[in-house]
């Protein structure tokens, strides 16, 4: 390699890698470029590993320059003396490389030259940082890297570097003017790292033109190997440096063998060789034509060899072309026993020219079949013999032999006899070569009694067909190596996946889809090799689903009529879905064992009379085992009648359904007890009442007692509830006497309190002072609010006996009606209402209407504080499917941690100088609702409102009811 551009890869590798933007003569491109272009067969980065450099690598190099540290600090102290003169020396650079033509073009785009030189200057300044570990090497690694993709040269790497130094010596002296021994030591430390850069960068142009050359090699190996002839090359001593893989396999050599080094003596004897070798470069190479003999593994091996030896321009190296020409001089061999063999042949033969696909020549037997004489056969295309076989269909033929070289094309066709009959005709087609021609053999054969029994046949075996077709089974035929040769298709085969492309030509062990360890192969293959037929032989395979299925197969040996073994063959058929069901039927059984034995009631199973089976739960019913009820006659057990009451039933049964007998009958234990039991009796086939019967035995001691229990309570029970009936038409006559009492009675003195207080008050004011006024005012509210509570006990008794009357209400519209009465009595309040709409319940009218003002009433007197009051009406459906109504507002609220006293009596959560009241609203609406079948609750916060929410025992799916 010359120093300067490389020539034979210079400009157009240039210019074809202007888009890497050469990221200088010492910097490589920046860092998102860094991937291999296309076609590029350099090692991939990172580049430190390719060449095996790590960090004890790159301290052993350190310490051979003596680069240590104290050279690492003076360095990093040189920077800020060379950094600000590194932007003049790139400048320089620069300048001498416009006067390179091929390196000046990468730089000619305006906007490449000014990356190029700041990676430079950074390139440059690293030499200063005082840092020399992996990540520098690597960056050095990288320059020497991109240099050698792209063709530079390393001789301007190494003069840019000469520049750089030569100016940092002038620098370095101008600053340490007369101190000589401490520029020394700085420009020895740059020289060190100096040193340090060049050996990692020059390592890497090695390592690259290595690689290119190690793959240069491989692609020109490669190539010989895929020329169709035998090459090699052999060097003056005649000893072999390349040779390809025709060529091993032309003198029969493993393609593994290792013939580079070797003598070309021990594999060919050419004749002349030594004269072959002595030709002078250039000298045209004739042809050698011999007969090579080589031994192989079964003797010697004859080879009609065509040779061509080529002197190379080195004059060191002979090029050696071998061609195989030994199919040519058998075809002349042949030529002549075919023209023999042609005459005396049963079948018609016609040679016919390839060029222009006329016959040439026939035998004796083309001129019997076709009814010409020969003289009228020569000339003519074969198409004119042969209606079905036009010309288009003839140079189709003549293409496939082409293209299959010594392959046979046939094809069936009819033959037009002179006479004008059809005569069934196959034709056999192939090309061979009489000398330098060119020639077609087409060899002509009546089929006419084959072409009658191949139409019997195909009638046979399309119903054949259809029978396999229509069967699960498919049949198999082996050979005498027990490899498969033929397979009938059927659904189940196709079920489980068997391919014939996967299976023709294997052993049933060795098809790909069979499961290994599913079957006793050791045992069926004896069978095999003993000529044994076999029955029913099981294996598992994988279907495409990768599910397992069972195969059950059959087979004889078959024998020629020598009696020689030709192979097996038999049926094969899926059974996965009868293993299934077997596996499942034991499954069943073993449950159903398991059930009988656990069974809570006792089961008898009776065959002819007598118990054939019983249960643990029965044995344990009658106090024995289940071996000792065992043949016993059952009406020894379940009694005559029962026994007798269910045979009778036998012929009436239409077979629908089994016959059955349900009774209850007092039964005898083997200990003599009795005990009380359910029996459940069925003919197991109804048709056939000697099949047997099962019984269910359920003992109902226990619930006997109990029931006797239950009859003795009800006596008692309902003396209690006439006694207590008694009683509480008592309590009613005596409520309403008290109620009678406390109308009249209590409130007739209340009236004259009211009264007098009324008239000293209207008559006698003037009398009293302010002080006696006042206390006539508290008597009279006082004597007005006992009448009111007074009044609320009243309704709240009446509430309690009351009958319902329910109906269907329009809450909405009975709300709307209380509503608006409130804001008569009060016009001078602004209350924004929301009332749902269609809100209906079933219930009394007078009492829900009760409800509802002292709900709605309440949320009215509790906002009376508010400039703008907030009432709400509404209905939800809760997760029990309840409907919930609700009453909300948004006044003075309460604490609900007093709660628990809103519906009680007279109890009250405000005074009444706040709100008046006397308490007994909400218990009255709380027993209304109660009445109803539904409840009450509410939450509240203080000064932040109430709700109180409601059900009236109405499901929401009642017609009745609202929906949210």
């Amino acid at each position: 390699m010359k120093f300067g551009i490389w020539p034979s890869r210079a400009a157009a590798t240039m210019r074809r890698f202007t888009s890497v933007r050469l990221g200088a003569i010492l910097a490589p491109p920046p860092a998102q470029r860094r991937a291999p272009l296309p076609g590029s067969a350099l090692t991939p980065l990172p580049l430190s590993a390719t060449i095996g450099l790590d960090a004890a690598g790159l301290a052993r190099r350190r310490a051979w320059l003596a680069l240590e540290e104290a050279d690492l600090a003076l360095l990093a102290s040189l920077d800020p003396v060379l950094a600000p003169h590194l932007p003049a020396i790139v400048e320089a650079l620069h300048r001498a490389i416009a006067e390179v033509p091929d390196i000046a073009a990468l730089l000619s785009d305006p906007g490449v030259a000014p990356r190029v030189k700041a990676a430079q200057i950074d390139y440059l300044r690293a030499l200063t940082a005082g840092s020399y570990d992996l990540a520098h090497a690597e960056q050095r690694l990288r320059v020497g890297h991109t240099h050698a993709r792209i063709g530079l040269d390393p001789a301007w790497f190494l003069g840019a570097y000469r520049q750089f130094a030569a100016a940092a010596s002038g620098l370095l002296e101008a600053h340490f003017g007369s101190d000589a021994s401490a520029c020394r030591a700085a420009s020895t430390a740059l020289e060190k790292a100096v040193f340090f850069d060049l050996g990692l960068t020059l390592e890497a142009y090695f390592h690259a033109a290595h690689h290119e050359t190690e793959q240069l090699a491989g692609y020109f190996s490669g190539v010989l190997d895929q020329i169709p002839a035998g090459v090699l090359v052999a060097d003056s001593q005649q000893r072999i440096r390349t040779a390809n893989l025709a060529l091993k396999r032309l003198l029969d050599i493993p393609p593994d063998t290792t013939m580079q080094g070797s003598a070309l003596g021990e594999w060919l004897a050419i004749p002349g060789m030594e004269q072959v070798f002595r030709q002078e470069p250039g000298a045209e190479a004739a042809p050698v034509r011999f007969e090579l003999r080589r031994l192989g593994a079964e003797g010697h091996k004859h080879y009609h060899v065509s040779a061509s030896v080529v002197p190379l321009a080195d004059e060191a190296h002979t090029l050696v072309v071998l061609q195989d020409i030994s199919r040519l001089r058998r075809a002349q061999d042949e030529l002549r026993r075919f023209r023999t063999a042609m005459d005396a042949s049963a079948d018609a033969i016609f040679l016919v020219d390839r060029s222009n696909q006329r016959i040439i020549d026939v035998n004796e037997t083309a001129s019997r079949l076709y009814g010409y004489v020969r003289r009228d056969l020569i000339g003519h295309r074969l198409a004119e013999f042969h209606p079905q076989m036009d010309e288009a269909k003839q140079e189709s033929l003549m293409h496939h032999l082409e293209a299959g070289a010594d392959t046979v094309e046939t094809t069936e066709t009819h033959a037009l006899h002179l006479e004008g009959h059809i005569i069934p005709v196959e034709l056999d087609l192939c090309l061979a070569y009489f000398g330098n021609e060119r020639m077609v053999v087409v060899v002509a054969r009546d089929i006419s009694e084959r072409v009658a029994a191949e139409h019997k046949l195909r009638r046979l075996h399309r119903r054949f067909r259809d029978l396999v077709e229509l069967s699960s089974d498919w049949f198999w035929e082996q050979d005498a190596q027990l490899r498969f040769v033929a397979f009938s298709q059927s659904e189940d085969r196709r079920a489980i996946g068997a391919d014939d492309r996967q299976v023709l030509g294997k052993r049933r062990w060795d098809m790909p889809h069979v499961i290994p360890d599913s079957a006793d192969w050791a045992a069926h293959r004896a069978d095999l090799e003993a000529r044994r037929p076999f029955r029913d032989f099981v294996y598992a395979v994988r279907d495409p689903r990768g599910q397992a299925r069972w195969v059950s197969a059959s087979g004889v040996p078959l024998h020629d009529d020598a009696g020689t073994f030709s192979g097996y063959y038999g049926t094969a058929q899926d059974i996965t879905e009868m293993r299934r069901a077997e596996r499942d039927l034991a499954s069943r059984s073993a449950e159903l064992e398991s059930i009988l034995d656990n069974a809570l009631v006792g089961i008898v199973f009776v065959i002819q009379g007598r118990v054939s089976r019983a249960n643990r739960k029965a044995a344990e019913l009658f106090a024995a085992t289940p071996e000792t009820l065992a043949d016993r006659p059952a009406e020894t057990i379940f009694g005559l009648a029962a026994v007798g009451a269910l045979a009778a039933q036998a012929p009436q049964s239409s077979g629908t359904a089994p016959t059955s007998y349900r009774g209850e009958a007092r039964l005898r234990r083997m200990s003599g007890e009795s005990f009380w039991a359910n029996l459940s009796a069925s003919l197991l086939h109804p048709e056939a009442p000697e099949a047997g019967s099962i019984w269910v035995i359920e003992d109902i001691s226990a619930r006997h007692e109990a029931e006797e229990a239950v009859r003795r309570a009800q006596s008692v029970l309902e003396q209690r509830v006439a006694e207590r009936t008694r009683q509480l038409r008592e309590s009613n006559l005596e409520l309403e006497s008290f109620s009678y009492s406390v109308s009249h009675d209590l409130r007739a003195p209340l009236r004259a309190i009211n009264g007098f207080s009324e008239i000293l008050a209207t008559r006698y004011a003037e009398a009293l002072d302010a002080t006696g006024q006042d206390y006539l005012k508290r008597v009279r509210a006082a004597a007005q609010r006992m009448d009111q509570q007074i009044e609320g006990l009243l309704q709240l008794s009446r509430v309690s006996q009351t009958p319902l009357d329910r109906q269907d209400i329009d809450l909405s519209q009975l709300a709307q009606e209380i509503l608006a009465d409130l804001a008569r009595g009060e016009p001078q309040r602004k209350v924004e209402v929301t009332v749902s709409p269609g809100l209906h319940a079933s219930g009394d009218r007078a009492l829900l209407q009760l409800v509802l003002q002292n709900l709605l009433g309440n949320a009215w007197k509790y906002t009376q504080r508010l400039a703008t009051a907030h009432l709400f009406f509404d209905a939800v459906v809760n997760a029990a499917g309840e409907t919930v109504f609700r009453v909300r507002d948004d006044g003075a609220g309460f604490d609900m941690a007093h709660a628990h006293r809103l519906f009680g009596a007279f109890q009250r959560l405000h005074r009444p100088d706040e709100f008046p009241g006397h308490g007994i609203g909400l218990a009255t609406t709380k027993r209304i609702i109660a009445r109803h079948g539904g409840h009450i609750w509410a939450e509240s916060a203080v000064d932040q409102g109430a709700c109180f929410s409601f059900t009236l025992g109405v499901p929401a799916s009642d017609p009745l009811a609202p929906t949210s």
